[in-house]
């Protein structure tokens, strides 16, 4: 028999001990693993609880891009508008692109251009406080370059205030949609008010149905315009459709007070009733926009987001530099207004532009026409393409053109150092800077020899400017005259006002140079800022060229780079690749920092160049809206 042992007053064999233990280890597990469980129960209730849901409809257009490979689809995302003081922001994923919008937007729409592909989407409206925001995820598939239903209209009409017409639409294997299951509406495009209409299947067979469709339109006799479309469910997706009409074969008569969009495939009836105003043409200038409506003065005018509300009331100042002010524009879409009157156009416009980088962030502006209505889209980027610069810099002259010679010093070569300098330090500042020339070549090439066409040759130094996008230019100079005259000049645009240049002349001064003297003042703005002209009416330019306005800039590289605005028209002369002047153009200056021969300008330029381009670059970047960096 074991002799039983004894610990703290009391015995137990050995086994039972171990098996005690077990139990107890067990229990204790299932007791941590219980409080686990109603742990993450409780947290998973109350991550329900604190989680909002918000509800996002998304919709896909057919193709929007009649061209064979060359696709565009719109992706519209839509919600319930959100509680401002519970909602922080919106932030929505498409593949590898992030857009986040304000608490107050209700809708977003991005263009897809890569057809059969995949998209994820991801929407989440962030909370404020301790509250969870819930993403909603989907994915959606673009159709086939240049895939879209066939569809034709009938009998369009407007009778009693009820819009009707008969639409038929051709079946694929590839688009499957069920026909029950077509919804019509007709939208106010400016106030995004919607009105379904009631269908009826006429016919249906295996490759073709044929619909009528009866949609009141009473409610919305004061809207300008008015876009018919139709939603279908497409491949488990809902598909939002513009309602096409071949009007080079239908006649349509009795719409009442309205007339169809001219040139456009899609139906659109403008309201002949109300005022509006007509879009003829546009430039871009800088980073401002401006808008051609005929003879009309444009007075003001209103950029009006997705939710109806006006998110810029401003004057419409008529400088190149002026206009529609681009650059400190938030994210979003917004149809433009004029006078606070709607502009329509029947173009097709889909034109980009860049303004600068700043901070490391840019504005992308599309311009675009949708529905018989012009849009102006923004989007916060942080890089631009590798073709686009902020600024160029124009070292004046170069290769068989040497400018000014006086003592050591040729002009071309000075130019070209200062230009140096003032490119990187305006590099320094984030901005995305191009040179015309690195050496002392002219720079449309070497060989070039011919001084007045030279600069419209590809990467001539007016080229460059609509090659690469520019946005601001400074041609750089130094100056001669019989040695009587010293002191610097600045030279800006007759269309633009003298804020940039008289902010140069006053940073020149401060740097120790001063204003030309006045024995030759004319052409004279500002003090050390000048403006220098010809009179175009009854001029040659005229008989070549035609004249908008009374007087032109005398100094090509100025006129000549300022697009449509400054009435450029050599680059179309002398360059093959141009039929016509861009849409588009930049504000350029032309400086003469010095007289080179004149003794006491040689002596300061060699002593003091550097100073002058640093007062340049300061008075840019104040004028851009960029800090200074010394």
């Amino acid at each position: 028999m074991a002799m039983k042992k004894k610990y703290r007053s009391y015995s137990y064999y050995p086994s039972q001990r171990k098996k005690k233990i077990k139990i107890n280890k067990v229990r204790f597990t299932l007791f941590i693993l219980s409080c686990l469980l109603i742990l993450s129960g409780i947290g998973f209730g109350l991550k329900l609880i604190l989680t909002d849901k918000v509800d996002v409809s998304l919709a896909l257009t057919d193709d929007l891009n009649p061209k064979e490979g060359e696709s565009l689809y719109r992706l519209s995302l839509s919600w319930e508008p959100l509680k401002k003081d519970a909602y922080k922001e919106i932030q929505i994923n498409i593949n590898d692109k992030s857009y986040v919008l304000d608490n107050t937007a209700t809708g977003f729409d991005v263009d897809l251009s890569a057809p059969n592909t995949d998209y994820k989407i991801t929407f989440q409206a962030r909370r404020k406080g301790l509250f969870f925001s819930k993403k909603v995820k989907d994915v959606i598939r673009t159709f086939a370059d240049n895939e879209r239903i066939e569809q034709s209209i009938a009998d369009l009409k407007i009778k009693d205030h009820v819009l009707l017409f008969s639409h038929a639409l051709k079946k694929t294997k590839e688009m499957k949609f069920d026909s029950e299951e077509i919804r019509y509406e007709i939208i106010d495009v400016i106030n995004q008010s919607v009105i379904e209409g009631d269908v009826t299947i006429k016919s249906e067979d295996r490759e073709e149905v044929n619909l009528q469709v009866e949609i009141p339109i009473e409610k919305l006799v004061q809207a300008p315009v008015l876009a018919l479309r139709m939603r279908m469910e497409i491949n488990n997706h809902t598909l939002s459709i513009p309602v096409q009409v071949n009007k080079g074969s239908q006649v349509f008569k009795g719409l009442d007070g309205y007339e169809l969009l001219p040139q456009s495939d899609n139906l659109i009836l403008v309201n002949k009733d109300l005022p509006h105003l007509n879009y003829k043409n546009h430039q871009f200038y800088a980073e401002s926009l401006h808008l051609n409506i005929g003879t009309t003065d444009i007075l003001t005018y209103q950029l009006v987001d997705a939710s109806r509300n006006i998110i810029v009331d401003e004057a419409y100042l008529e400088g190149g530099n002026k206009a529609i002010e681009l650059a400190d524009l938030k994210e979003g879409n917004y149809v433009v207004k004029l006078n606070d009157l709607p502009l329509y156009t029947d173009e097709v416009l889909s034109e980009q532009w860049y303004c600068i980088l700043r901070n490391g962030v840019a504005n992308h502006v599309t311009l675009k026409s949708e529905n018989g209505l012009l849009y102006l889209i923004v989007r916060s980027v942080k890089e631009v393409p590798e073709d686009v610069y902020d600024i160029l810099i124009d070292p004046g002259h170069g290769g068989l053109d040497g400018g000014t010679v006086a003592g050591e010093l040729t002009e071309a070569n000075e130019a070209l150092k200062l230009s140096k300098y003032i490119a990187s330090r305006l590099e320094d500042h984030g901005l995305k800077v191009k040179l015309t020339r690195t050496e002392d070549v002219d720079p449309a090439g070497p060989g070039k020899s011919d001084y007045g066409k030279s600069p419209f040759y590809d990467e001539g130094r007016v080229e460059q400017v609509y090659r690469y996008q520019t946005k601001y230019m400074i041609s750089n100079h130094l100056n001669s005259f019989n040695e009587s005259l010293e002191g610097f000049e600045v030279y800006s645009s007759v269309i633009n006002d003298d804020d940039w240049s008289s902010r140069v002349s006053t940073a020149l001064k401060e740097a120790g140079q001063d204003p030309r003297d006045s024995v030759k003042s004319e052409f004279r703005s500002s003090e050390g800022s000048y403006k220098k002209y010809f009179v175009c009416r009854g001029s040659s330019y005229e008989e070549k060229y035609g004249c908008l306005n009374d007087s032109l800039d005398y100094l090509y590289i100025i006129r000549e780079t300022g697009g449509a605005l400054s009435q450029s028209s050599e680059l179309v002369e002398h360059n093959n690749s141009y039929d016509s002047i861009p849409h588009y153009g930049s504000e350029t200056l032309l400086i003469e920092y010095a007289y080179l021969d004149n003794p006491k300008d040689y002596k300061e330029w060699i002593a003091d160049w550097k100073s002058w381009g640093e007062a340049v670059v300061k008075a840019t970047v104040e004028y851009l809206g960029v800090k200074y960096q010394k």
